[in-house]
């Protein structure tokens, strides 16, 4: 005689996934040889999250530009240059994309 099996049901994890509050945003106007930096997204979550930062000139990564300033170079000059953030946590990720600014 075969018995039904009831499927068991799992409560979801506990805690809160990162939620996106606010975008970053570039501060000030690039410019060639100064520091540009931005504004970090502003967050809420638990567990704990981590941050990443990458900067892009016209849509295109910028080899090594991961760092929470960025300093234009000769080459990028009349490029559109943002920063891309992503806020990670065990629940998930959120992404925010400043808007692009003319170097």
């Amino acid at each position: 005689m075969r018995r039904r099996i009831k499927p068991i049901h799992q409560p979801p994890p506990s805690g809160t996934a990162t939620g996106k509050i606010a975008e970053c945003a570039i501060i000030g106007t690039p410019a060639e040889g100064v520091a540009c930096a931005f504004t970090q997204t502003s967050v809420t979550g638990t567990p704990a999250f981590t941050r990443t930062q990458k900067w892009q000139l016209d849509a295109v990564d910028i080899s090594g530009a991961t760092g929470l300033t960025y300093t234009p170079v000769s080459g990028d000059v009349g490029g559109a240059l943002r920063v891309v953030e992503t806020i990670t946590n065990a629940y998930g990720s959120v992404t925010s994309t400043s808007a692009s600014k003319d170097v």
